[in-house]
């Protein structure tokens, strides 16, 4: 499947103000796609899952995942500063497998769970 639709598909979805979105993209080619920047501002998206994609910040550093309160991230390229976890402020679950690129991860508002990270509570 080419990287153009599953891109312009994102597009669509996001335009109609998504709520959850789970993609997975196969393993035959060892590069990254890249996610459009719309992504990045879906602010009513509850559950984030992606595979086998290049997550990097848009370059006005404009996420808004405000509602965001699932996020699993498996065989990902991230980049080096990435502060995604700030900018979701109900994120209940943070769950990263086989990523690439991060040098730290700050997450003090969490507790390791089996399922990955859990928010601590109040």
């Amino acid at each position: 499947m080419s990287s153009s639709y599953v891109r312009n598909w994102i597009k669509i979805l996001v335009t109609s103000n998504i709520k959850e979105l789970i993609l997975k993209v196969g393993d035959s080619d060892s590069s990254f796609d890249s996610l459009p920047e719309e992504l990045f501002v879906v602010e009513g998206l509850n559950v984030l899952n992606l595979r086998r994609f290049k997550l990097g910040l848009p370059p006005d550093h404009g996420i808004k995942f405000s509602s965001l309160r699932n996020l699993r991230l498996t065989d990902i390229y991230l980049d080096e500063q990435l502060a995604l976890c700030a900018s979701c402020v109900c994120l209940e679950k943070l769950r990263l497998s086989c990523c690439r690129g991060l040098a730290s991860l700050n997450c003090s508002k969490f507790t390791k769970t089996e399922d990955g990270l859990a928010m601590l509570s109040s």
